[in-house]
This record gives C-alpha cells, sequence and structure tokens, in this order.
C-alpha cells in the first residue's frame, strides 16, 4: 500500500517540487543547535507564499499591541 502526501495548508495531494518546512522549539539561552523538531509541514509553492503572507501579517498585528 503507498502512502500519499497532502499539503497542510490546502490539503490536496502533494507532487514534487513541494516544500518542507520544519517547526523547532528552543528553551530559553539553547544554543541552535539543540532546538528540538516539533512538527513538518509539507506545502504547495502557492501555499509556502500564503502561509508566509499569513505569518507576516500574524507578526505585524502582535508588535502593534
Amino acid at each position: 500500500m503507498s502512502s500519499v502526501v497532502v499539503c497542510d495548508v490546502c490539503g490536496k495531494e502533494l507532487t514534487k517540487p513541494s516544500f518542507k518546512l520544519r517547526v523547532l522549539k528552543s528553551e530559553k539561552d539553547q544554543e541552535p543547535r539543540d532546538m528540538k523538531t516539533v512538527g513538518n509541514l509539507d506545502m504547495h509553492e502557492a501555499c509556502l507564499k500564503l502561509f508566509k503572507d499569513w505569518l507576516n501579517e500574524s507578526k505585524r498585528k502582535e508588535l502593534a499591541k
């Protein structure tokens, strides 16, 4: 049985080329090499752009508070 990789943003099947984003967690005063991977996101190129736009907008809103 084969497995299918789907986009974490839109839910459609991924074909190569695609992007994999690693989500890392770090503790205060921790070296970057000691960060732990807490998740992976697989995305299409267009979905990656949407995700980055959403992330930048969220940062702007947080800094405006």
